[in-house]
């Protein structure tokens, strides 16, 4: 396969792998420019060589025809056509350059997880967040862990720190023994969080949980830009509805990520085209 024939770079937002489509475009530029230098070189040569039409009448369009017609000096003198005959040049000239096609899309997922990640950086939440891990450490120790066990009650999930998902999913389960931890709390201070704590624990959740649903839906095997629109939109709604600060700085980040790094994307613009005409998204939008 040529550089070429390489119409699209699925990656992470790895800086290294961003570079790489870039210099593909570059390497595809250089090409372009050598093959134009030596198809000028031939047609110098061979300039006494036509070529008609099947009827026999005129001679084919080439770029150098073009280019002769759109610089020619035929043309009435004054300065309003002097600058409309530029601008149609340089649009005209624009259109027949060769350019490189490869872009790259960044991968969904990656992109949701930086912005979570911002979001989770900037808003004023840290303090409930180390309270709560201070607890869950508590409730993962021999003691709790078997006592959760004679309860029939699920163990305390600990969180990897550069994993939001894992946050999620150890402020959902310590949620889920708050009723355990209110009613032991007088005898163990070891697992007491105040009424404020828990309220925000709550209100965290509630803010990850649009973007809980979008990873999971971000990661079907037959996945398609359109799809991935969809879900993008849903979870900025998701967001919006919530109105935490937690919410609203995850949704400014997902909404700069979107304008930034993929409405600009001639490849993501082209695969919403085909999203816009499938009946079940049109209702979504």
């Amino acid at each position: 396969m040529a550089k070429e024939q390489i119409y699209t770079i699925t990656c992470d937002n790895a800086s290294n792998m961003v570079k790489l489509a870039r210099i593909i475009n570059n390497e595809c530029e250089e090409i372009n420019v050598i093959e134009t230098n030596a198809n000028d070189s031939d047609s110098n040569s061979d300039s006494d060589i036509e070529f008609e039409y099947e009827r026999g009448e005129g001679t084919s369009l080439s770029t150098n025809d073009i280019e002769n017609e759109l610089f020619n000096e035929d043309f009435e003198n004054n300065d309003n056509t002097n600058k409309e005959v530029e601008d149609l040049q340089k649009i005209v000239m624009s259109a027949i350059e060769p350019k490189s096609i490869t872009s790259c899309i960044r991968c969904s997922v990656h992109s949701l997880q930086l912005c979570v990640l911002s979001g989770l950086k900037n808003a004023p939440i840290a303090s409930c967040i180390t309270e709560a891990r201070k607890v869950v450490k508590k409730l993962r120790t021999p003691k709790y862990a078997s006592w959760l066990k004679r309860k029939h009650l699920k163990y305390a999930v600990i969180d990897i720190e550069t994993r939001w998902n894992s946050l999620y999913n150890m402020l959902y389960r310590l949620l889920e023994l708050k009723e355990f931890c209110k009613l032991h709390d007088g005898t163990n201070p070891d697992v007491k969080l105040r009424d404020c704590e828990w309220e925000s624990i709550q209100s965290v959740v509630n803010a990850l949980n649009p973007a809980k649903t979008a990873t999971l839906a971000l990661q079907k095997q037959d996945l398609n830009l359109g799809d991935f629109y969809g879900i993008w939109f849903k979870a900025i709604h998701g967001l919006t509805a919530d109105g935490s600060i937690l919410a609203k700085t995850i949704k400014i980040a997902m909404e700069k990520e979107l304008k930034e790094k993929y409405l600009e994307n001639t490849t993501f613009l082209a695969g919403m085209c085909i999203f816009l005409c499938v009946p079940r998204c049109i209702i979504l939008v």
